[in-house]
């Protein structure tokens, strides 16, 4: 903290602790003016007391701060100048090194010169050279050399070139000439003068033309069987380089068979002789076990002897152990020590394993930015494996700004230069478009050259990242088998367990789930600790392995202590569920905490489930929510969707339908099958959190279908089968549900045996339909057994057995199944069916249907508690015993309409019309013609077509909504279209035959008439009669008209019979007969045909077909008066006269 603020800070609390100060006083000033003198004067003395303590203390704690602050500022003083002193001896340090180590190489390069001139002038010296008359000369240009070495002659390359070609043309001086032409890196005629000298007899010549035979330089051809045999020449006559050189080629059988035995005694032998490169190989054969024992110690031995002689990789080597503590007492400052000096004298090697010691802090402080210095230098020195250590600092941004581009280019710098280990690196990063264009074709085929190159790890990955996936290449199963197999044979652990997830689903071989297990096995003795996991999972499941939770835990418990997380997440769900081990939640919660501090996404996740559900601990939902944003966060995509739902609930945040449809479009996009599921069943299907689209919501679930999700399966199949999204096809719809069955979706195995019940999208068949229903609730489903109630009660597909048929439906009753409630009641004990009659307990039933949501079962309850009795549907059946018996249901208006209300507000069209008409007659609610409109209308626009016909009345007459007979007539257009005869007869009359909301059509009109005639509509009957009577809209023709009014009067129809009798009285088409009109008169008054009464009496009053008795005529205008009738009312005065 600043000091500013530090004084900012202590102001304020100085200020605040004398604000509490006088508030203090004043309270205690006023409770002392309450009291006595006395004891006002010994509180005043205490709050003195107490006053002068207080400000003490105050005082030292300000003095303190103070002090406290001082301090703190010296200590920031003197850390920035250390740092400071710090800053400016690295930089000193820094030039010291670079000026040290141009010392050294100026030294090094004196020292190889003396070194090479002594060997070769000593090579000169034991032979007679044919050429120059012998010794003599071979002394004279020995000292020549030596002279030379000693005179400070090689101070640069071109005074030591310019020396050495004035020497004579000796073996000696050929080869000192071609060696120095190697070390200056002239190498253009060094192979030439190698091989001259080889040739006449110098065995430092053989050796070196050897290797230029080995690594094909300067031209000369790659022959490893002809360097091998120069090696064993120069090794014969006693050159330790080519005893080691040889003692390698043996070692990797290059040019030779591989003969490990001659390859250590060669490495001894040039060992005897003072090579240190030999001490340093032969280690390398001691710390590998390769064809000798391992034996760290002696390895480190030996390369403490090389690092002796100031040997290069001696120094390296040696580092290395001592690093480490392999066959030495580990020591990391000396390991530095050994990497600082060989890299500093130009081991590359050395510089690359200081660098690590600077990325990990090991043995040095922690230095990133050196380390990539470090590696720096040696890719410049073009060591490969620098490079690809440069590249991935560049690549993470370790030391240097990140630099992806750089990083490739690095990258292919260490490709280019030989490399192999690159191919990999740089393979994914065009396969993931990192600092390149994303380019799998090319990814792969950097793979494809990595495995030619032999690479295990790239045999897998070409496996599993291409051909698996189809990413780079055309998926190929089999190949990808191919190359796993090879991978797995080379000891990949990790291609062992994609093969056997190869054998497990019958990816390109036969499916083997015996032979997976064998290969997890297999992984798991390689260590692989992901293999202890896939091996539990087998035990998990019983996949290749018997069954065994306990033994599935057992392993879990391996891989969590290893430090598996996913391995400790479910072992936490067994100790959760109880399996395998015994249930314990707080267990659970521990494993799942202990993976959670480590970041694991899917711990968080089921932590925050033992929160939402209160298992283990107390319930706390936002507790939960917050858990599951952190899983989210970490990568989760399950807890996308979980979250998602908690959105959409309203479950531990606020509801949120649109945050809950983003969430499911997050999760979606990374192809979560059950995002995708929910975001169309959820979201689109519904029109919450985003427009309504059929559409889009029936995509996404062929999408998760296509991709294994059996949820959307089933979906897709129920959008086929109404059309929803996709063309109406029904047996598209079948062929759906028969894979969303054979896949386990219980309900689907339902609804598939409806498709079989009905005969809609396949072939009807009622056994098999019975078998699915069966099957489906064997597995649980109760849905199904209403399902097979219903074979059994019509025998459809089973034997017919209505006691069987009760007994499912009890079941499923007993389950909670709303529907099974309300037809165990309805069908069974209302009508005896199965089981004993029993009335009281129907309607126990029903009242428990209702209750439980069933809207039918409001329905019919509300009916029954509105008139007292069964409703009209339930009593249809019913004798006039069983009637009386259920008479007993007493009327009950208010809670008849609270049921019509509820079953309406669920959307239960019947209970809208039937609420509809209480509020049109005021029947157990006032009376509301406003609000039966709004019914009559909700229930027309979900297609109830007699809703439709009343509110056409509605907006005929004007009651409750303006009038508007243009509004009317389309109402009753519409009804009239799904077939409803007395919409087409009311249409036909009330509209185009009157000329009301529509162009009066006589033609139409009769036509509408015709087609309800046929249906069976009466009043139809008669106003197509009447059409044909006067001719509107079709030829007059009477007969027809009267034959049409006769048929309709023998079905008993009152207005018939009048209309007849009509007939009969006016004559004309018929023979004029008053009695006989009379009788029919009669007979449509007796079924209470209101008109049919006044006229009667009118036939009375005036004695026509009947004895004249004006007091019965008299008596039947009242009646007719009484029920409404106008032209009663009107005459009735006169006859009472």
């Amino acid at each position: 903290m600043a000091p500013l603020q530090q004084q900012q800070q202590q102001q304020q609390h100085a200020d605040e602790w004398k604000g509490k100060k006088r508030c203090r006083v004043k309270e205690e000033a006023a409770q002392e003016q309450a009291e006595g003198d006395d004891a006002r004067k010994e509180k005043r003395k205490k709050r003195k007391e107490r006053t002068r303590v207080k400000d003490s203390v105050g005082k030292e704690r300000e003095q303190q701060e103070e002090d406290d602050s001082a301090w703190h500022e010296m200590k920031r003083k003197k850390k920035k100048e250390r740092a400071q002193v710090e800053s400016k001896q690295e930089a000193q340090q820094e030039d010291d090194n670079e000026w040290k180590g141009k010392k050294r190489k100026k030294e090094r390069d004196e020292k190889i010169g003396r070194e090479v001139a002594d060997e070769v002038t000593g090579k000169a010296g034991e032979q007679k050279d044919v050429n120059t008359g012998g010794e003599e000369q071979a002394e004279e240009e020995k000292g020549k050399v030596k002279e030379s070495a000693s005179s400070g002659m090689y101070a640069t390359i071109q005074q030591v070139t310019l020396f050495f070609t004035r020497l004579s043309d000796t073996p000696s001086a050929r080869c000192l000439r071609g060696v120095w032409l190697w070390f200056s890196k002239r190498r253009r005629g060094c192979a030439q003068l190698f091989r001259s000298a080889s040739d006449d007899g110098n065995a430092c010549a053989t050796y070196y033309f050897a290797v230029c035979l080995h690594k094909g330089v300067d031209g000369a051809p790659r022959d490893a069987t002809a360097a091998v045999r120069l090696y064993r020449r120069a090794s014969d006559a006693g050159h330790a380089h080519a005893a080691t050189s040889l003692a390698v080629c043996l070692l990797a059988g290059e040019g030779t068979p591989t003969d490990r035995a001659a390859a250590h005694k060669l490495f001894e032998r040039a060992l005897e002789m003072g090579c240190a490169e030999a001490a340093v190989r032969l280690g390398e054969c001691y710390r590998k076990g390769d064809g000798v024992q391992q034996d760290q110690a002696t390895a480190a031995a030996l390369f403490r002897r090389a690092a002796d002689v100031c040997s290069l990789p001696g120094m390296f080597s040696l580092g290395r152990c001592l690093l480490s503590g392999k066959g030495v007492p580990q020591d990391r400052l000396a390991a530095v020590h050994l990497f600082r000096k060989a890299g500093d004298e130009g081991h590359t090697g050395a510089l690359c394993a200081l660098a690590m010691c600077y990325v990990a802090g090991n043995g040095v402080l922690q230095d990133k930015e050196h380390a990539a210095r470090l590696f720096a230098r040696a890719a410049e020195a073009g060591d490969t494996r620098a490079m690809m250590a440069l590249g991935k600092c560049y690549h993470n941004g370790d030391g240097v700004h990140q630099d992806n581009a750089r990083a490739v280019h690095l990258l292919q710098r260490a490709l280019d230069g030989g490399n192999a280990d690159a191919l990999l690196v740089l393979q994914a990063f065009y396969y993931n478009g990192v600092g390149v264009p994303q380019d799998r074709p090319h990814a792969a085929q950097l793979l494809q050259q990595a495995v030619d190159a032999g690479s295990v790890e790239a045999m897998y990955r070409l496996a599993e990242w291409c051909y698996r996936r189809g990413q780079g290449v055309p998926q190929d199963h089999k190949k990808a088998v191919q190359l796993l197999e090879r991978a797995a044979v080379a000891g990949h652990a990790e291609a062992m367990l994609k093969l056997g997830e190869c054998y497990h689903k019958g990816e390109g071989v036969s499916q083997d789930k015996e032979k997976a297990a064998e290969l997890i096995a297999r992984a798991i003795a390689t260590g692989n600790v992901g293999a202890i996991y896939s091996l539990a999972k087998c035990h998990y499941f019983g996949d290749g392995v018997p069954l065994d939770k306990q033994k599935a835990a057992e392993l879990l418990q391996r891989a969590s202590d290893a430090g598996h997380l996913q391995a400790t997440v479910k072992l936490g769900m067994c100790y959760h569920r109880g399996e395998g081990v015994p249930q314990e939640s707080a267990k659970a919660l521990e494993l799942f905490e202990k993976a959670a501090k480590a970041g694991h996404a899917e711990a968080l996740l089921r932590i925050g489930e033992c929160y939402f559900k209160g298992e283990g601990v107390p319930q706390d939902k936002k507790r939960a929510v917050q858990l599951f944003q952190q899983s989210v966060d970490a990568g989760s995509v399950d807890a996308i969707v979980i979250l998602q739902a908690c959105y959409y609930n309203g479950e531990g945040v606020v509801q949120d339908k649109a945050k809950a449809v983003q969430l499911l479009l997050k999760a979606a996009g990374t192809g979560n099958l059950e995002a995708m599921f929910r975001l169309a069943e959820w979201g689109y299907h519904v029109g919450e959190g985003v427009p309504q689209d059929h559409v889009k919501a029936a995509q996404l679930l062929r999408q998760a279908s296509d991709a294994g999700h059996t949820g959307a399966t089933f979906a897709l199949a129920k959008c086929y089968y109404v059309g929803e999204g996709v063309p109406q096809d029904k047996s598209k719809a079948a062929q759906l549900l028969q894979n969303a069955a054979d896949a386990g979706h219980v309900e689907a195995l339902s609804r598939l045996g409806m498709c079989y019940h009905k005969g809609e999208g396949t072939t009807q068949d009622s056994a098999k339909a019975a078998r699915l229903f069966q099957q489906a609730a064997d597995a649980g489903n109760i849905g199904a057994l209403v399902h097979l109630h219903v074979c059994y009660f019509n025998g459809e597909g089973v034997e017919q057995d209505r006691a069987k048929a009760a007994a499912l439906l009890q079941r499923a009753a007993e389950a909670g199944n709303s529907e099974a409630m309300f037809r165990l009641g309805k069908w069974c004990y209302q009508k005896g069916e199965g089981v004993p009659q029993d009335h009281a307990r129907a309607l126990r039933l029903l009242q428990q249907a209702a209750d439980a949501g069933h809207t039918e079962a409001m329905f019919r309850l509300g009916m029954c508690y509105l008139k007292g009795t069964p409703d009209r549907e339930s009593s249809k059946d019913m004798n006039k015993e069983e009637k009386e018996k259920a008479e007993g249901i007493p009327q009950d208006k208010i809670r008849a309409i609270e049921l019509l209300r509820r079953a309406a507000e669920a959307g239960h069209t019947d209970a809208l019309f039937s609420l509809a008409v209480c509020y049109q007659s005021g029947d157990g609610v006032a009376q509301d013609k406003l609000r039966a409109a709004e019914l009559l209308q909700h229930a027309a626009d979900a297609g109830h077509v007699n809703s439709m016909v009343n509110l056409q009345v509605c907006y005929y007459n004007g009651d409750g909504v303006p009038q508007d007979r243009v509004r009317a007539a389309q109402l009753l257009e519409q009804a009239a279209a799904t077939g409803n005869t007395e919409a087409i007869f009311r249409l036909g009359e009330w509209c185009y035959y009157r000329g009301e909301g529509v162009r009066q059509d006589h033609v139409k009109a009769s036509r509408l008439f015709q087609q309800a005639a046929d249906a069976g509509h009466i009043g139809a009957k008669l106003s197509l009669a009447r059409c044909y009577h006067l001719g509107e809209g079709v030829p007059q023709n009477t007969p027809l008209s009267l034959r049409i009014v006769q048929q309709a009067a023998d079905s008993g129809y009152p207005e018939a019979v009048y209309t007849l009798a009509r007939f009969y009285y006016q004559g004309g088409s018929v023979a004029r007969d008053m009695a006989r009109a009379a009788r029919l008169l009669q007979q449509a008054c007796d079924a209470g045909h209101v008109h049919s009464a006044f006229f009667l009496g009118v036939l009375y009053f005036k004695g026509q077909g009947v004895t004249r008795d004006t007091r019965l005529a008299v008596r039947m205008c009242q009646y007719a008066a009484a029920a409404g009738d106008e032209e009663a009312a009107r005459l009735l005065p006169m006859w009472r006269k």
